[in-house]
């Protein structure tokens, strides 16, 4: 049975969780018939392009199983202006780019963290934050063709500052 959820928890004046995630256990093309496909044997030109690849019942593209999120914020006013601390926990099921599953992107986890302070003389928000904390690297995305699996990885542990400003 799929399902998909998202939530937030207010657990007090400080503190929320949040939850979301996406079930598809049985994602599959019912009839696909026609589907491109490069298979072996390599040849002069590259992969062998089948026009006619039969995916029937097989799982459809780029689709994890299981995707999931949790997050939580404490925030706290002070005289001074508001201060606030969030982490993210994101996680995904391994998916396939192409039919014959030679370009895949394996399970993976992704960590976030910021922390904000934004003071009440100003308009000003400051921020520093990580994305991909743990430096996880998989497959963001690929364009499978006979000659070549270009791949793309996604973006290493990036650590940062940011302003912003309310009007």
């Amino acid at each position: 049975m799929d399902w998909i959820f998202d939530g937030t928890a207010k657990l007090n004046d400080w503190f929320q969780v949040r939850l979301s995630g996406t079930c598809l256990p049985t994602a599959k093309y019912k009839q696909f018939d026609t589907a491109t496909a490069y298979v072996p044997p390599m040849t002069p030109f590259g992969l062998d392009t089948v026009d006619d690849y039969n995916a029937s019942n097989s799982r459809m593209l780029v689709t994890p199983k299981f995707t999931g999120t949790i997050g939580g914020t404490y925030g706290q006013n002070f005289d001074w202006g508001r201060f606030e601390a969030t982490s993210t926990l994101y996680y995904s099921t391994g998916y396939r780019w192409e039919y014959t599953d030679t370009v895949t992107t394996g399970p993976y986890a992704l960590l976030g963290a910021n922390l904000t302070f934004s003071p009440n003389a100003n308009r000003f928000r400051y921020t520093l934050y990580g994305k991909n904390l743990t430096n996880r690297a998989y497959v963001q995305g690929a364009l499978p063709t006979a000659e070549a699996n270009i791949i793309y990885w996604n973006l290493a542990r990036e650590v940062g500052v940011s302003v912003g400003y309310s009007f």
